[in-house]
């Protein structure tokens, strides 16, 4: 837990802050409460997995040479696909939860990436 950078915290944090507010919203206006719910867990968690993929794939490629490094990042990036795809695939024919849920909580990670400019200067206290 120590050696996570403090970019991919404060990633997390507009992950989960932004799940929260998705929840309460959703909770609100969906019809089946639980089954948005569910899709929506599940979209939070591939946000998580996603940002901890790429925070490794990163420092791995910055290990390597400029060549190594574009294989590794491609190479990443198509796992990361790979992965949500089979899991929207599996949520959608499993009817595990809500697609919409699901997009929703993938989108997480998105909203975040904007916002961690913010969550940084709240976490810092304004320092850089």
């Amino acid at each position: 837990m120590r050696n996570i950078n403090r970019t991919v915290w404060e990633l997390l944090l507009g992950i989960l802050l932004t799940g929260v507010i998705l929840e309460i919203l959703g909770v609100m206006i969906a019809g089946d409460k639980l089954y948005y719910s569910i899709g929506l867990l599940i979209g939070v968690i591939l946000a998580v997995f996603m940002t901890f993929s790429i925070s490794s794939s990163v420092q791995q490629a910055v290990d390597r040479g400029e060549g190594g490094a574009k294989v590794k990042m491609i190479s990443s990036y198509v796992i990361r696909t790979v992965v949500v795809l089979l899991v929207i695939i599996l949520t959608g024919v499993m009817k595990l939860g809500s697609l919409v849920g699901l997009l929703l909580g993938v989108m997480t990670l998105k909203v975040a990436a904007y916002i961690q400019p913010y969550t940084h200067r709240f976490l810092t206290g304004g320092k850089p």
